[in-house]
C-alpha cells in the first residue's frame, strides 16, 4: 500500500498491473479462501503496487517465495512481497468485513471521499463497516450499523450496481457520489485541518475538489441522519439500550461523586477514596438510586464500619 516496502520494485502500467494481478489471484486462490484485487483509480498511468485482499484459513502459513518471491516483509495483517520485479500487498481481513473493504479500497479515494460525506451526517465509515457514536461524560457509544456495502449505497441513496459496474474517469466517480440524497457541495468544503491535509497530498482528493467547485447543490444540507439511519439498518432498539445505560451512568455520577460524599463527610485525599471504595463494593449500582438521606445514612454507616475495622 504506497510501493515503497519493497526495495527497487518496479512501477507497473495499467497492461501490467492487470496481467500481474490476473496471474497472483489465479496463483493464490488455493492458499486463502477469498482473494480479490481492488479496482484501482480510473485513468491512473501507473502503479507503484497490486493490493490484494484476502481471508486466510485457520491455519493458512503462505510464503509467497514459493511462487518466486525474493524478498517478504510481514507486518501484522499486511506482507509485501517483491513478484516479477514488482511490489505485491497482501492485505488480510476478516471474512464478514472483506466486502466491505473492498469497496472502501476501489477506485483510489473514492472510499475515502465518500466518508468524507458520511462524517458530515454524523456517521463514520470504518475498515469494519458503517458506525455511529456518541460521548458521554467517562462513556462513549459506538454501534456498527452495518459491513453491507450495498446496504449502506441502498441508505445513501446510491447506486450501488453502478459502482460494481466501474468508473473509466474519476470524474464518472464523483457524479457517481452526487448522486446520494445527501450530498452538498457546500458542506464539503467546510474541511477540518486533517482534511486540508489530506486534500494538499493527494492528487486525486484535489481533483475531487476542483471538480466540487463547478457543482451546483440542488439540495439543503443535511445535518444528521442519526435517527434515520437507526432506523434503516434496525438499531433503533440497541442504541436506545446504550442510551438508558448512559442516562444512568450520569444519574450514578451525579449522585455519587468525590464532591457529594466529601461534603456529606468532610474527608478528603486518600480517605475519602478509600471510602468510596468500600461503598462501592458494598451498595454497586444501589447508590444510584437511593435518595440522598439514604446514601448519607450507609455513608455514615459504612464510615463507622471502616473507622472501627482500624
Amino acid at each position: 500500500m504506497g510501493g515503497n516496502a519493497i526495495q527497487n520494485s518496479v512501477r507497473l502500467t495499467p497492461q501490467r498491473f492487470k496481467e500481474i494481478g490476473a496471474e497472483l489471484l489465479a496463483l493464490l486462490a488455493p492458499h486463502f479462501v477469498r482473494c480479490a484485487i481492488p479496482a484501482p483509480a480510473p485513468g491512473k498511468e501507473s502503479h507503484g503496487d497490486v493490493d490484494i485482499l484476502v481471508v486466510r484459513h485457520p491455519n493458512c502459513n503462505f510464503d509467497p517465495t514459493t511462487i518466486g518471491s525474493k524478498e517478504v516483509n510481514v507486518n501484522t495483517y499486511l506482507t509485501s512481497f517483491e513478484y516479477k520485479g514488482h511490489q505485491i500487498d497482501l492485505i488480510t481481513v476478516e471474512e464478514p468485513f472483506f466486502d466491505w473493504q473492498l469497496f472502501m479500497l476501489s477506485f483510489g479515494y473514492v472510499g475515502h471521499l465518500l466518508g468524507m460525506v458520511s462524517k458530515r451526517l454524523g456517521i463514520s465509515l470504518s475498515t469494519d463497516g458503517v458506525h455511529v457514536r456518541r460521548d458521554y461524560p467517562g462513556f462513549v457509544t459506538d454501534i456498527r450499523l452495518s459491513a453491507d456495502p450495498k446496504l449502506y449505497c441502498d441508505f445513501m441513496g446510491l447506486d450501488h450496481q453502478r459502482w460494481t459496474l466501474g468508473f473509466a474517469t474519476v470524474e464518472e466517480g464523483f457524479g457517481w457520489m452526487s448522486t446520494s440524497k445527501f450530498f452538498t457541495a457546500h458542506a464539503l468544503k467546510q474541511l477540518t485541518a486533517r482534511e486540508k491535509k489530506r486534500r494538499r497530498k493527494r492528487d486525486m482528493v484535489q481533483s475531487f475538489f476542483k471538480w466540487l467547485d463547478n457543482y451546483v447543490d440542488t439540495r439543503p444540507p443535511t445535518e444528521s441522519v442519526l435517527e434515520e439511519a437507526l432506523d434503516f439498518f434496525g438499531k433503533r432498539e440497541e442504541w436506545n439500550a446504550i442510551e438508558r445505560e448512559a442516562n444512568r451512568r450520569e444519574e450514578f455520577s451525579q449522585k455519587f461523586n468525590g464532591h457529594v460524599i466529601q461534603k456529606m463527610t468532610g474527608l478528603n485525599g486518600k480517605k475519602l477514596g478509600d471510602l468510596m471504595k468500600h461503598l462501592k463494593e458494598e451498595h454497586g449500582d444501589a447508590l444510584g438510586v437511593m435518595s440522598m438521606d439514604e446514601m448519607e445514612a450507609h455513608v455514615h454507616d459504612t464510615l463507622l464500619s471502616m473507622n472501627g475495622d482500624s
